[in-house]
């Protein structure tokens, strides 16, 4: 029982994000006829980028395009909270920096980017990075298990598809796996005794 409250209190920072890009997306389309899309992230607009970064994320242009990142965003996400909720928020947050600072610079002008696909970039840069830097065998499983299902996103960085940010989708990238890289690492005698204090966190993400 105490494990499955800790495994729902990880999951928490996920579900709420995401059950508040589905409540913007509905409110922008069906209330608003998408007048919020103009608050994304604005190529080369001084006004474009902040707070733009932090709305963007939640707006999506129409329910295709939120359940195509909804899934990625919960599973990919749902494995960074379960082992910290933390390293969550964090990532989270770098993808939405990153994404946003590419797609302004790089964008064409007068284009607005919108959408989670930066974060769920992120998620997969920090799950493949920290696999190879911890090269514990839980990082190790989720990292190829991510790129075993996951790994055809990164067709979603090349510059020559249309309708897609591509440039947002560098920057969570990026985003992702340089704080993957400056994220302390755990030390393997730590984690030895974290289990032995508390066995319930070695069965988080099984």
């Amino acid at each position: 029982m105490r494990e499955r409250v800790d495994t729902l209190w990880r999951l928490t920072p996920v579900v709420v994000a995401l059950a508040l890009m589905w409540l913007v997306t509905a409110v922008n389309l069906l209330a608003l006829r998408g007048a919020w899309l103009v608050d994304g992230v604005r190529a080369h607009d001084p006004s474009g980028l902040w707070p733009n970064l932090i709305w963007a994320p939640f707006l999506h242009v129409g329910l295709a395009h939120l359940v195509a990142n909804s899934v990625p965003f919960l599973l990919l996400g749902g494995m960074i909270a379960l082992r910290s909720p933390s390293a969550f928020i964090a990532v989270s947050l770098a993808g939405a920096v990153g994404g946003a600072l590419v797609a302004w610079i790089l964008g064409a002008p007068g284009s607005v980017h919108v959408g989670a696909s930066g974060l769920v970039f992120a998620y997969f840069g920090w799950i493949i990075a920290r696999a190879v830097r911890e090269r514990s065998a839980l990082a190790i499983v989720l990292g190829l298990a991510t790129l075993f299902v996951y790994g055809g996103v990164l067709w979603g960085l090349s510059p020559f598809q249309l309708g897609i940010s591509w440039q947002g989708h560098l920057g969570g990238l990026l985003g992702g796996v340089i704080l993957a890289r400056v994220w302390p690492v755990q030390s393997q005698a730590t984690r030895r005794s974290q289990s032995l204090v508390s066995p319930q966190l070695s069965n988080i993400g099984r």
